[in-house]
């Protein structure tokens, strides 16, 4: 993802939905692989809910 997609630009892109911005994590700021929420062949999932709940 990150060939075609800079993290720190999807983030900026993204932080203005009202929510926790799901592209910066407080953990590991832009550093979280894609695939750890975008699933190629099953329904994305928001991993920060394993976790949290908001």
């Amino acid at each position: 993802c990150a060939a075609c997609h800079d993290p720190a630009e999807v983030a900026k892109s993204t932080a203005d939905r009202g929510r926790k911005n799901p592209h910066i994590s407080p953990h590991w700021g832009t550093e979280v692989p894609c695939w750890v929420c975008h699933k190629e062949h099953a329904k994305d999932e928001n991993y920060c809910l394993i976790c949290h709940t908001w």
